[in-house]
């Protein structure tokens, strides 16, 4: 899940460097036919995409390491008198 989450941002990271430099053309002149221009839209939803995922992901280990943090007994375990 960290792995695809690195990929998302990195695939971000490329739409929004291809969208900086690819607005010096305005849109639909003297474009070559394999030039695809990327709208704002693309970027918005991959970003929403990978902050979901995100969130989810640190949703996930922020309550396991909660739920572990509960149920994990004390290693120093208190020390209980004893009666004769």
């Amino acid at each position: 899940m960290g792995a695809a989450i690195l990929g998302m941002q990195a695939t971000v990271g490329l739409l929004v460097a291809k969208a900086l430099t690819s607005s010096a053309n305005p849109y639909y002149q003297g474009i070559s036919p394999g030039y695809s221009p990327v709208l704002a839209l693309d970027v918005f939803l991959v970003q929403a995409s990978a902050n979901t995922i995100l969130s989810h992901f640190l949703g996930l280990v922020f309550s396991l390491e909660l739920l572990r943090s509960v149920t994990v007994p004390p290693t120093e375990a208190i020390p209980m008198p004893q009666t004769a």
